[in-house]
C-alpha cells in the first residue's frame, strides 16, 4: 500500500466523499470521463462556482485532476487514489468477520455442553489476544 502525501490521507479523502454532491460529481467523472465546471454545472443543475469548488476539494485530495486545454480546465477522476479508502475497509472487514466468526464459535461451538457447570470461563473460552477485545 502506497500512502498518498500531502492532504490524501484516509480522513480527507472520507470527508471529501462524504458530501453527496461530491461524490456525484466525482462519480460523474468516472462513468463519463474528464469534464469542465461549466459542463458538469449544465448537467447537475446547480451552478458553476458551487461545481468549481467541489472539483477543487475532490482535486486536494488527489481524486480529481485538472488540466487546463487552452482557456479551459478539464477534470478527469482519479479512482486509483481511493487505495487508502479500500485498504482500511479491507482491514477493518477481516478484522470484524474474525471477531464475528470467534463470537459465533463462542456461543455455538464445542463448549455447549459445558455451560452452566461453573469452569472456570463460565462456560466461555477466553479471550487469549487483548487485542481481539471489543471495546
Amino acid at each position: 500500500m502506497t500512502a498518498p502525501t500531502g492532504s490524501g490521507t484516509l480522513t480527507a479523502i472520507l470527508a471529501a466523499v462524504a458530501d453527496p454532491t461530491r461524490r456525484t460529481v466525482f462519480e460523474r467523472l468516472v462513468t463519463v470521463g474528464p469534464s469542465t465546471a461549466t459542463a458538469l454545472s449544465a448537467e447537475l443543475g446547480i451552478s458553476r462556482q458551487a461545481v468549481a469548488k467541489h472539483l477543487a476539494q475532490l482535486a486536494e485530495v488527489r481524486l480529481a485532476e485538472p488540466k487546463r486545454v487552452g482557456r479551459e480546465t478539464r477534470y478527469s477522476a482519479r479512482p486509483d487514489q481511493l487505495e487508502p479508502v479500500t485498504d482500511w475497509t479491507e482491514r477493518t472487514t477481516t478484522l470484524w468477520r474474525r471477531r464475528l466468526n470467534r463470537l459465533g464459535e463462542v456461543t455455538s461451538g464445542p463448549n455447549d455442553d459445558r455451560r452452566g457447570q461453573g469452569s472456570a470461563t463460565g462456560g466461555r473460552a477466553p479471550v487469549t489476544d487483548p487485542g481481539d477485545r471489543i471495546r
